[in-house]
């Protein structure tokens, strides 16, 4: 049975540039990931949060959590646009299905 991974990013740009991140985020940087080898989907979510908690929620599905670990998810990671820096906060969070790689992740156990 292949381990998929699954990405999952909380973002809150400032209120003033709200508009502008989710035109950039939907526009440029979902399909940007799109193609990097080993991402399958992604999908963005929103709450009706009071601010500082996290407004977004980005879902990535990987091929593998190694996907994160590639020469070229690095390289784009890296290379983050500006508007990629703004939307991430300090509660940004990388969850992986079951793998294990060395950064601040939380791993879980997948079923299905």
């Amino acid at each position: 049975m292949t381990k998929r991974g699954l990405l999952l990013t909380m973002t809150e740009p400032p209120a003033a540039m709200e508009e502008e991140f989710n035109a950039w985020y939907d526009s440029e940087h979902i399909p940007e990931r799109l193609s990097i080898a080993g991402f399958r989907s992604a999908r963005r979510w929103s709450a009706d949060t009071a601010p500082g908690e996290g407004k977004y929620l980005a879902t990535y599905e990987l091929d593998s959590p190694q996907v994160l670990m590639t020469p070229e998810y690095l390289a784009r990671l890296e290379g983050a646009t500006p508007a990629c820096s703004l939307g991430q906060q300090p509660q940004a969070a990388l969850v992986l299905l079951k793998g294990a790689v060395e950064r601040d992740v939380r791993i879980v156990e997948g079923v299905g």
